[in-house]
């Protein structure tokens, strides 16, 4: 299986990661691992629980904490680049927003 941790500097995943990490504050590895593997799991699953995503890093070998994976998603959230939604037992699931548009007419 794939270590989230040991992916390439040159990726687009990374750089992405990177780029969305910043606009959060301060850049921690831990953070980019986690938006790193929300955006691979979106891509196979579509929205994602916390739970699920911090199960998928742990399987990979990567060492974020639930704790970091919760508060990453919520910072996301609440800077408008992840969306949420509830399952019926009351369940959030995360997914990337789309990146907003500073177009000109």
């Amino acid at each position: 299986m794939r270590s989230y941790d040991t992916m390439t500097a040159g990726t687009n995943l990374q750089a992405t990661a990177t780029q969305e990490i910043s606009l959060l504050g301060r850049f921690t590895q831990q953070r980019a691992t986690v938006l790193e593997a929300l955006i691979e799991a979106e891509e196979s699953e579509g929205f994602v629980s916390a739970q699920s995503l911090h199960t998928r890093l742990m399987a990979a070998g990567s060492p974020v904490g639930l704790s970091t994976v919760y508060r990453t998603l919520s910072a996301l959230a609440e800077a408008g680049r992840a969306d949420v939604v509830r399952d019926m037992h009351g369940e959030r699931s995360s997914a990337t927003a789309p990146a907003p548009t500073t177009g000109t007419t």
